[in-house]
C-alpha cells in the first residue's frame, strides 16, 4: 500500500473536530478551553482526560494516553490505521489518494468539505502554556505560610499535620473556584502545592479547595464544590516537594498520601506528582495492552514506557524509588501504571535505579490506613 502524503494527513486532522468526535463516543463537559470527561483507555472515577480543540489533540493525566484524532479512533475503536483514515477522511469531505470512489467496502456518498478547525500557531501553543505558568506562579507568590492556618486545621483533621515545615505547601485565602458557567464561580480558601520542575522551578500549583471553618467544631474540610482538587500550569514533568530528595524517594499521588507515609516512614523523603499518570510518564502507544479483568470493554494502560515521555524526571540523586500505589482507584489500572512507572526508573538513560512498590490495602490508601481506618 502507498504511503500516504503527510499533507494529506494533516489536512484530515485540520478538518476534524477532536471535541465533536471524542463527544460522539463519550460524555465531556466543558470546563474552560478544554472538555473533559472519564477517559475511555482506562477505569476511573472521577474525569481525567481533557480534549483541546485548539491543540487537537486529547491526553489523559491519569494514565498518560495522549492522542490525535487519528489515535483516539485507532484505540477507542480498534481499527486499523487505513481504515481510521478513511472514516475520518469521509467525513470531512475528502477521499484518500489513489482510492476510486466505491472500489473500498463501505465507501459511503462523498460529503461536503469540512471546513478548517482553527488551531493556533506553536507560537501561540508556547504563549499559551507560559501564561498559564505565569498564573500559576502569581497564586503562590500571593498566598502565606501555612503554619497556624486553615491548611493546617485541614490537615490535623486528616491526621496528616506535617512534624517539620514544608516549604511547597502555603493557604491562599480567597481563590476563585471556576465553575462551568460564570455564574457557578465561587471563592474559597485553598491549600497550595508548588510544583517543581526538575531544575527547582515552579512550573504548576495543585490547589485543595477548602471549606470555611464550622461554626461549632471549628472542622474544615475539602470544599462543597463539584472538584474540589484542581491543577493549573504545567504539571507534566514535575513534582510538589514535601521533603528534599535523597538517595531514597517515595513518589506518591497526592499531598495527603505523601504525608502520611512521611509521618510514618520518617526517613522516607516524599515527593507527590498529583497523578499516577505523571508518574508512569506516557506509554508506547504501539505496546501490547491487556484488557481488564472485570471490564472487558476497557484496556487497561500499558505496561511500556514511551522513553520520550518521561513525566515526572527525577535528580540523578536519587538511587533507590518506592513507589506507592494507591488502592482506592480501580485496583488493575493503578497496577499497570505502577509497573510502567518501575520499568521506566529501572531502565532511565544514564542513571538506573532500584525500585520498590508499596500498596496499602485494598479500597484504601496510606492515609486512610495510617488514620486507624484499617487495623
Amino acid at each position: 500500500m502507498a504511503v500516504l502524503p503527510p499533507a494529506f494527513l494533516e489536512e484530515v486532522r485540520a478538518r476534524t473536530s477532536i471535541v465533536a468526535l471524542v463527544r460522539s463516543r463519550l460524555k465531556l463537559t466543558r470546563r474552560g478551553a478544554e472538555h473533559v470527561g472519564l477517559c475511555p483507555f482506562h477505569a476511573e472515577k472521577s474525569g481525567s482526560f481533557h480534549v483541546n480543540e485548539a491543540k487537537g489533540f486529547g491526553h489523559c493525566f491519569g494514565c498518560g494516553a495522549h492522542v490525535d484524532a487519528v489515535g483516539f479512533v485507532m484505540r477507542h475503536d480498534g481499527l486499523g490505521f487505513m481504515d481510521t483514515v478513511r472514516s475520518l477522511a469521509a467525513a470531512a469531505g475528502m477521499r484518500v489518494p489513489g482510492e476510486v470512489p466505491g472500489e473500498v467496502s463501505g465507501d459511503v456518498p462523498a460529503r461536503p468539505l469540512a471546513p478548517m478547525v482553527k488551531r493556533p500557531s506553536p507560537d501561540d501553543v508556547d504563549h499559551e502554556k507560559t501564561a498559564k505558568i505565569a498564573a500559576a506562579r502569581d497564586i503562590w507568590t500571593a498566598a502565606q505560610p501555612w503554619r497556624g492556618t486553615l491548611v493546617e486545621t485541614y490537615l490535623a483533621g486528616r491526621g496528616v499535620v506535617p512534624v517539620e515545615d514544608i516549604p511547597t505547601l502555603r493557604l491562599a485565602p480567597r481563590l476563585k473556584w471556576k465553575g462551568e458557567t460564570r455564574k457557578a464561580d465561587s471563592f474559597w480558601p485553598a491549600m497550595v502545592g508548588a510544583a517543581q520542575d526538575v531544575r527547582g522551578r515552579i512550573t504548576g500549583v495543585h490547589r485543595t479547595y477548602l471549606s470555611y471553618p464550622d461554626p461549632v467544631t471549628g472542622a474544615v474540610c475539602k470544599a462543597p464544590v463539584a472538584a474540589p482538587k484542581r491543577m493549573l500550569g504545567e504539571m507534566w514533568g514535575s513534582a510538589i516537594r514535601l521533603s528534599r530528595a535523597g538517595a531514597r524517594l517515595g513518589l506518591s499521588e497526592g499531598i495527603e498520601t505523601g504525608l502520611a507515609v512521611r509521618r510514618a516512614v520518617a526517613d522516607l523523603p516524599i515527593w507527590a506528582a498529583g497523578s499516577l499518570g505523571n508518574i508512569a510518564g506516557g506509554g508506547d502507544m504501539d505496546a501490547e495492552r491487556r484488557r481488564h479483568p472485570t471490564r472487558p470493554d476497557l484496556w487497561l494502560p500499558t505496561v511500556w514506557p514511551d522513553m520520550d515521555r518521561p513525566g515526572l524526571i527525577l535528580p540523578d540523586c536519587v538511587e533507590e524509588v518506592v513507589l506507592l500505589g494507591d488502592a482506592d482507584g480501580d485496583r488493575p489500572t493503578c497496577e499497570a501504571l505502577v509497573e510502567r512507572a518501575a520499568r521506566r526508573y529501572a531502565d532511565r538513560r544514564g542513571h538506573r535505579c532500584r525500585v520498590r512498590l508499596a500498596w496499602p490495602a485494598d479500597g484504601m490508601d496510606f492515609n486512610d490506613m495510617i488514620r486507624g481506618e484499617v487495623v
